[in-house]
């Protein structure tokens, strides 16, 4: 495939073939106009100084004398001939018989006045040395009206041939200078008027291929350029604003896919607590009367066995069963949280009261509690149920840092207010971070939780319309934000 050239490239080559063909066309138009001038300012010399001979009077027969003495020497002559009135050769020049041509000599004394002939062919290319011919005048003598005899002049056009040589040599030197200034001001020109708007069309071309939407280009140049110009500017925009509409396009997908996840999840986490609740309920109310019994036997055979070894296995039984019913109060909460009145309350004043709770029973006495609370306006819920919250949180964070620093935070906004338990413990891997509000899901050791704290405390703040965030990082900690309605809304 034969190599493409370049937009300036070939713009100069065709430039300089037009403007040489059109110098070399008007040169030859030039010359040949030329040539005819000098032809015609040369046979014009030649017949006037013709006739100054012809009137200089004298015998026939010393015409030749007479032209030898009369005859401009700046006009060559190849040949001459003086005639007798019967048109015979009376003198001519050069040795030997000499023809003149009789049917100018017979149109001379019929008309009386003088046959110019011009015998001349011009060359294909002027001064190429074809321009070779001749200039044949004839003139009538006459004396007192009557025709006595003529003469008849043949001159050279070589000296022609050399003024076109000239001439040839002058034009060729003006083809080369005239040529070379007028493509260089025209590949300039047509390079600022074309090329160069057309080499940012490309460039802009190039960026748009790469994603680039935003500049645009100044609508400059001819009318084609800039109509061209316009156009990509329009096609710029059009695809800015299609380029914006599908991005728009995808956030909104993006959008209802995660609605729709949340949406599957929220189904499927409220279907796993119906479960829940639903099985929480039987087994309270199926191991809940039971239990209760076995527990009243334990205290009878505690007390009966008192300061025996037996009675320290019978405490231990009774210990092990409250666990097994602190789980059944659990499940039984969490299946069907106890109806209770709501409340208004200031809910710092609430955390700050069951930290206190908790600091008096040696909950928190290796830990460092940073209070960092600000007042709150209040909300409106269950105070028992959102304390609850506030200990299981508490116990969390302890948990994670035994001997760390618990910072509490509040802060509120436009339509909600927010509490804050952060730790400077271990912090939760990002893998187990969406299933700790699941039943029954757990991070601590077994025997140190049964994974139902963090759901019954998602479960209470979402029947007073708030939510629970977790924001963790391994090794750093974890943060526990509780968000509340400031309207008073309970679900």
């Amino acid at each position: 495939m034969r190599e493409k050239i370049g937009l300036r490239s070939e713009i100069m080559v065709n430039f300089v073939l037009l403007m040489g063909a059109a110098l070399l066309f008007a040169g030859l138009l030039l010359l040949r106009a030329t040539e005819n001038a000098l032809i015609e300012s040369h046979t014009r010399t030649v017949q006037a100084a013709a006739e100054a001979v012809a009137k200089g009077g004298g015998e026939i027969f010393s015409a030749a004398d007479f032209l030898r003495r009369r005859w401009p020497s700046s006009i060559p002559l190849t040949a001459w001939v003086v005639v007798s009135p019967d048109l015979s050769v009376a003198g001519h020049s050069g040795d030997g018989e000499f023809e003149p041509v009789l049917l100018e000599l017979r149109q001379s004394q019929a008309q009386m006045e003088s046959v110019l002939k011009v015998d001349y062919t011009p060359a294909l290319l002027p001064g190429s040395g074809a321009e070779e011919g001749t200039i044949r005048v004839t003139i009538p003598l006459l004396r007192g009206g009557d025709f006595v005899g003529a003469v008849q002049l043949t001159t050279p056009l070589a000296a022609i041939a050399d003024q076109l040589g000239d001439l040839r040599r002058v034009y060729l030197l003006f083809v080369l200078v005239d040529g070379a200034v007028l493509t260089l001001f025209g590949v300039y020109l047509l390079g600022r008027v074309v090329v160069a708007p057309v080499q940012r069309l490309t460039r802009m071309t190039q960026q748009v291929a790469a994603g680039e939407l935003d500049p645009l280009l100044t609508a400059e140049g001819p009318r084609e350029i800039a109509t061209l110009t316009d156009s990509f500017n329009r096609m710029m925009v059009a695809l800015k604003t299609s380029r914006g509409e599908t991005e728009a396009h995808i956030r909104s997908l993006t959008e209802a896919n995660a609605a729709l996840a949340k949406a599957r999840d929220e189904v499927v986490r409220s279907a796993q607590l119906a479960s829940v609740g639903e099985l929480a309920a039987g087994m309270a109310h199926e191991i809940g009367n039971p239990l209760a019994a076995v527990v009243g036997y334990l205290e009878l055979l505690r007390s009966d066995l008192v300061g025996r070894p037996e009675g320290e296995l019978a405490e231990r039984a009774r210990q092990e069963v409250a666990r097994i019913d602190r789980l059944v109060r659990d499940l039984l909460d969490y299946a069907r949280p106890a109806e209770e009145e709501t409340r208004r309350f200031e809910p710092v004043a609430l955390l700050r009261e069951t930290l206190s709770i908790l600091s008096a029973q040696g909950g928190l006495e290796r830990v460092s509690v940073i209070d960092q609370l600000a007042t709150l306006p209040e909300v409106a819920m269950r105070q028992h149920r959102l304390q609850q919250v506030f200990v299981n949180l508490l116990m969390n964070a302890r948990d994670a840092a035994p001997q760390g620093t618990i910072t509490l935070r509040s802060g509120q906004a436009v339509e909600e207010c927010w509490l804050q338990i952060a730790d400077d413990g271990s912090g939760i891997d990002p893998d187990l971070r969406e299933r700790l509000f699941d039943p029954f899901f757990t991070t601590k050791p077994p025997g140190k939780g049964q994974g139902l704290g963090l759901a019954v405390c998602q479960r209470i703040i979402s029947d007073a319309g708030g939510r629970i965030e977790v924001d963790s990082t391994p090794q750093q900690g974890t943060a526990m934000t509780v968000y509340l309605p400031r309207d008073g809304t309970d679900a």
